[in-house]
């Protein structure tokens, strides 16, 4: 098929699969922009989960992938201070008047104004600029980060200027927690997401979700954008520092009624730092007065999340098969001289762990003879040091690329040539990798200064080559089967300590298990052959390097790479189908609903809901 047919059917399929733009200005015939209502809701082009891949599917949203000022982003509490930007009035009457639907991901409320003049409704102000409320709407997972810690959901207040051009939003993030909450208990009864058509009149008092975060007390600022394209900036984000949190009912009601719809963070560079604010909004006190320091009043809160709805701190299979996704993007697009240093140095790191293992156990001569299982667990233990290097270090390695690459080529995400060109050169500098490794770090510096360590480097070397060569290729295959799934708990974890677990335990196992890596032999045969082995380099190629090296590839490419592709990766919607939930989610009525943290820096399949809607309003 030529290239211009696939683009036309991944159009084609991302446009099936996108979702509904956001709009706060609900039209209660058709859910649709109220400025024109003749106007049909359009199709998009665009879905959450090609988030990081909006800028490509069509130049007017150039700012997804090369603006300055996107959002969301990820917050610290330590993040700058300023004596500027501040919300110095509220101007929120108790009651608001307005529409209670579902915008296809979540419950929304949108403020009635039949005229559109929008300077009667709800305002606040800041930076001597007054902005005025057009609705809100909820996002879960939430869209911010804060230390790395994702809520549960995000409701942003949408406010527009006098003109009605989005201009600010109130973002407050939602947990759950001991006893309800006083603004969602007003609600009507949730509407659900496949229930784009519902809309119910509502009366509510605005106040009482203002006084759940002491009316932005203390908040992060700083200028963003729509989170759905165009990806428009100049958007002003305030982010309350104190999170409201619900009752486990009414947490498990708003889950209910949403599907996932947070977007991928987006870096940092911005013309002026986030800035960490701090007034009082009932005239006590000076206006103005800013926070010195990251202490709060807020740390320790008794309102903490409740027990029974602990945080799922581990990417699901389909998020964590799309964060491979985007590493596999990646290394396609390494430059030759990124891509050449990276695997010279991933074959040095392999070999450290290799050297570790041979001075462990070559070290214990008398524990070898009389416990030879417990040396060959302990030395096991110690070779996977070099594959949490080369993980944590982000450098190359051919066996774990065999994985990634075929996963994503599958995808059709990188080319043939690109899986070859990485595989190619990868082999090549690991091999020199280990090859200087071996005759630099392992024998001019004589690490293996015992006879019994060097005698046991040879009997290594011999046990690797002097063996059948089916044997080598089927023992290749379960070596890169358990490196393929240590890439997948790594790549699923969203710390380094998870991560180090999990490379750690398939590798522990594959080396107990007498199972053959290519590049770790790439090592461990040529010290062996520096101390005199009965062999030479030819029976080392033919016997031991050709049948791991193919073996390695099934492994690796077939029984992982080609196995999650079949799973999550060979339709977009595959995920959904298979009854696979995203990370803490619950399904409802056969869709996926968000329930927890979603991925840190990226975005999963999202569930479709009927006619998709277009609209460049709603963050």
């Amino acid at each position: 098929m030529r290239v211009s047919q696939l683009f036309a059917v991944a159009t084609y399929v991302t446009s099936v699969l996108s979702c509904a733009k956001h709009n706060n200005h609900y039209s209660l015939k058709h859910k649709k922009r109220a400025i024109d209502p003749r106007a049909e809701p359009g199709e998009t082009d665009w879905a959450y989960e090609f988030s990081y891949n909006w800028g490509r599917l069509n130049p007017d949203y150039h700012l997804c992938q090369d603006g300055t000022q996107q959002s969301p982003i990820p917050i610290a509490l330590k993040q700058g201070l300023s004596l500027e930007h501040l919300i110095k009035e509220w101007n929120y009457p108790d009651e608001i008047t307005g529409n209670f639907f579902n915008w296809g991901y979540g419950p929304a409320f949108t403020v009635q104004n039949e005229d559109q003049v929008w300077t009667q409704n709800p305002s606040f102000s800041f930076d001597n600029e007054t902005v005025y409320l057009k609705g809100w709407h909820i996002h879960a997972p939430a869209d911010h980060t804060v230390e790395r810690h994702r809520s549960r959901a995000e409701l942003h207040l949408v406010h527009v200027n006098a003109q009605g051009k989005e201009r600010a939003v109130l973002a407050i993030r939602l947990d759950p927690g001991n006893k309800a909450n006083s603004f969602f208990g007003q609600l009507p009864k949730m509407i659900g997401f496949n229930e784009t058509d519902v809309s119910e009149e509502a009366t509510l008092n605005h106040r009482l979700l203002l006084e759940s975060v002491d009316y932005f007390d203390e908040f992060w600022t700083y200028e963003g954008s729509l989170t759905s394209p165009p990806c428009t900036e100049g958007i002003r984000f305030f982010i309350a520092r104190p999170i409201l949190f619900t009752s486990v009912q009414q947490m498990r009601a708003i889950l209910g009624a949403s599907t996932y719809s947070a977007r991928e963070e987006q870096p940092t560079i911005r013309d002026w730092a986030i800035v960490t604010s701090s007034f009082h909004h009932k005239g006590q006190g000076p206006a103005g007065k800013m926070s010195c320091n990251s202490d709060s009043k807020y740390e320790g809160d008794e309102r903490q999340p409740h027990v029974s709805m602990e945080k799922v701190d581990a990417h699901s299979p389909p998020e964590t098969c799309q964060l491979m996704t985007q590493s596999g993007i990646a290394k396609a697009k390494l430059p030759w001289a990124d891509l050449i240093i990276k695997s010279f140095f991933g074959g040095v790191f392999i070999s450290l762990g290799s050297l570790f293992d041979l001075v462990v156990a070559g070290g214990a001569p008398g524990l070898r003879e009389s416990n030879p299982s417990l040396v060959t667990l302990l030395a096991a233990f110690t070779f996977p040091i070099g594959f949490v290097l080369v993980i944590l270090t982000n450098v190359e390695l051919v066996t774990s690329n065999m994985a990634v690459m075929m996963y994503t080529t599958l995808q059709r995400k990188t080319s043939v040539y690109d899986l070859v060109r990485n595989w190619v050169v990868c082999y090549i500098f690991n091999l020199a990798g280990c090859l200087c490794f071996t005759g630099v770090l392992a024998w001019w510096s004589d690490t293996l200064n015992s006879e019994a360590m060097s005698s046991y480097a040879v009997t290594q070397a011999e046990q690797r080559v002097n063996i059948n060569w089916w044997f080598n290729f089927t023992r290749g295959i379960g070596c890169n089967w358990l490196v393929g799934l240590a890439v997948y708990l790594a790549t699923s974890s969203k710390d380094n300590l998870s991560k180090i677990v999990g490379i750690w335990i398939p590798i522990w196992a594959f080396v107990a298990l007498g199972y053959q890596h290519s590049v770790a032999n790439f090592f461990l045969v040529p010290i062996g052959m520096f101390y005199g082995t009965n062999f030479g380099v030819g029976k080392f190629i033919y016997q031991s390097t050709i049948p791991v090296t193919l073996g390695n590839i099934v492994g690796g490419a077939v029984m992982t790479g080609a196995f999650l592709w079949f799973l999550y990766g060979r339709d977009d919607t595959l995920a959904t189908k298979t009854g696979q939930p995203l990370s803490g989610e619950r399904k409802t009525q056969g869709r996926h609903v968000a329930n927890s943290s979603g991925p840190e820096g990226e975005t999963v399949t999202t569930a479709s809901h009927g006619r998709s809607r277009r609209d460049d309003s709603m963050v």
